[in-house]
């Protein structure tokens, strides 16, 4: 019966009223379907039917990298969220140098992932290398986010970094004015470490 009703509806039957199928509770209504097999059948008398040419080489290899290119991405960004994925249970297992490596990865396969960059962030900071953590956290913050607390981390270690220039250039003054002062030597080669980019 359905069978019956779809072949007099492609047939462009002037069916106009609701029917009921066999077996279905809702009402068909066959005259506001739109045909687009035959101009006539849409009411397009004088209409003309758009016909599209065949793609040239140069226009289908265009396309073929195209398409190639988008599921590229799609794997790409597969990837980034198994790296994070694994790299989160290194950082929770205190496995933070290969958590690190795989977010390096996931950088690769995808630059704009928010997760990765707040992990990353996250770890240097554990590891006392704040102007990296800086600078990850700061492309956190440029990437589309709802994290309420990365604001305030961010804020903090702005001071953070503040205060180790300030520190930095205190022990510089120092150890020019006494060569032999080993304390501040040391101190200021720890900060030095915790500023590298």
């Amino acid at each position: 019966m359905r069978s019956f009703f779809l072949l007099l509806t492609l047939l462009g039957a002037g069916v106009g009223a609701l029917m009921y199928l066999k077996g279905c509770d809702a009402p068909v209504d066959f005259a506001g379907i739109r045909f687009s097999f035959h101009p006539t059948m849409t009411g397009g008398e004088g209409k003309k039917q758009v016909v599209k040419k065949p793609l040239t080489a140069s226009e289908a290899r265009a396309l073929e990298a195209k398409e190639m290119a988008e599921r590229g991405l799609v794997q790409s960004t597969a990837r980034a969220q198994e790296y994070l994925t694994t790299a989160t249970n290194d950082y929770f297992q205190g496995q933070l140098q290969d958590a690190l490596l795989r977010l390096e990865r996931a950088k690769w396969h995808n630059p704009y992932n928010y997760g990765v960059f707040r992990l990353s962030g996250q770890i240097f900071l554990e590891l006392n290398q704040y102007r990296k953590a800086f600078n990850d956290w700061s492309r956190a913050a440029q990437l589309p986010n709802d994290d309420q607390y990365l604001k305030d981390d961010y804020n903090v270690l702005k001071r953070v970094l503040t205060y180790n220039r300030q520190e930095m250039d205190r022990l510089q003054r120092r150890v020019n004015r006494n060569p032999d002062d080993l304390v501040a030597k040391e101190h200021l080669k720890e900060l030095e470490l915790q500023m590298q980019e």
